[in-house]
């Protein structure tokens, strides 16, 4: 989606939780991203956001409301999310 929506505003961040850092620089490693990712083994963004299921997506507007969130993925929602998350970046722009 970043690479497809970066230009439009787009920005991801993952968030990881690995309590090993070495075990997420390996996975890392194998599955290359282009996105930042912020490590935090203590789960402390995790509790403040009351994670109930991995992967949680959050999508915040461009004044960082709180506008979406997706928990899990489900493939057949997919352009579903993606149509939503093209509408905000056009919504936001106007």
């Amino acid at each position: 989606m970043r690479a497809r929506y970066g230009a439009d505003g787009l920005d991801v961040i993952g968030i990881n939780v690995d309590a090993n850092r070495d075990d997420a620089d390996r996975f890392l490693r194998e599955v290359p991203i282009e996105f930042e990712i912020v490590f935090d083994p203590r789960g402390e963004l995790a509790k403040e956001f009351k994670i109930r299921g991995m992967p949680s997506s959050y999508v915040f507007d461009r004044t960082g409301k709180l506008v979406k969130t997706h928990v899990g993925f489900r493939d057949a929602k997919k352009d579903e999310n993606e149509g939503a998350l093209k509408a905000l970046l056009q919504q936001s722009t106007q």
